[in-house]
């Protein structure tokens, strides 16, 4: 009689995650991740770009609001390239910090743009309607760059095994 626990020897199935494409288009899901990944490193380049000048033109001080802001946005640009660093070395661990950064970034992001956007800039000004609608260009960009980094992410995962 054996007096080894029998459910210690079976290896536990790993927990897999999906991916939610598998093709965009005519191009692969990591080539398209590319091309979300270089449009999110101008598009946030740019954003804190205008934030610097804006507060500086201003010459009103600076808010906590736009510090805030502008912490979200090196956050992302220094994740994204990462992530570029990630998708050219084939290395998942950097696609898994892009996903994670730009996840827990989101929303503290989007409320800061619509603070920033209404409460401080006022929306009838240049600046905060320009922040919004940068805003607005850059969300649908990182949430489709969100599905197709994660599919890219399970689709290289699926092939290590």
């Amino acid at each position: 009689m054996s007096t080894s626990n029998d459910l210690a020897d079976v290896e536990s199935p790993k927990a897999r995650m999906r991916p939610a494409v598998s093709k965009i288009f005519c191009c692969s899901v990591t080539a398209a991740s590319g091309f979300i990944a270089a449009y999110a490193l101008v598009a946030y380049a740019i954003a804190l770009i205008y934030e610097v000048v804006w507060i500086v033109e201003s010459q009103g001080g600076l808010p906590v609001a736009s510090v805030l802001l502008m912490a979200c946005y090196c956050i992302v640009i220094a994740a994204t390239v990462t992530l570029v660093h990630g998708l050219i070395s084939k290395n998942n661990k950097y696609l898994l910090a892009w996903l994670i950064a730009v996840i827990l970034v989101l929303i503290p992001e989007c409320a800061l743009v619509f603070y920033m956007s209404i409460s401080h800039w006022g929306l009838q000004g240049v600046y905060g309607g320009a922040e919004l609608a940068c805003y607005v260009a850059r969300l649908p960009a990182v949430v489709i760059g969100v599905v197709l980094v994660q599919s890219a992410y399970a689709l290289r995962e699926a092939r290590l095994d």
